[in-house]
């Protein structure tokens, strides 16, 4: 699953994995993903994922945060996590060094495959 351009297609947000070398204009999201790969053969493998997408906002928008997090349930986790149960982790924080908010979105990602 290619988090970055599912993430940039439902939100229309310049978008990286850890980090922009050069930041764009807010607002943007950056995302990071540990993964835990396990399973009895290279065909047959579970891709455990801890993932933590971070909006970053000159001012504090809800209604990009529900936009974000709708991309997150509908497009990532309900087609991933099959009927497992659903859990996303919001919060919010201001940057006050960089004058800018950070909404951080966690989630455990499951998916099936092999490599």
């Amino acid at each position: 699953m290619d988090l970055k351009e599912i993430l940039k297609k439902g939100t229309n947000l310049p978008t990286a994995e850890n980090h922009f070398i050069k930041p764009p204009k807010l607002p943007y999201l950056i995302f990071n993903q540990d993964k835990d790969v396990r399973g009895v053969s290279k065909d047959n493998l579970i891709i455990d994922s801890d993932v933590s997408v971070e909006l970053y906002t000159s001012k504090i928008d809800q209604e990009l945060e529900k936009k974000v997090k709708k991309v997150i349930i509908d497009d990532i986790l309900s087609v991933s996590n099959n009927d497992d149960e659903i859990e996303i982790s919001q919060n919010r924080e201001y940057i006050e060094s960089e004058q800018m908010y950070m909404t951080i979105y966690d989630f455990n990602l499951i998916e099936k495959g092999g490599i």
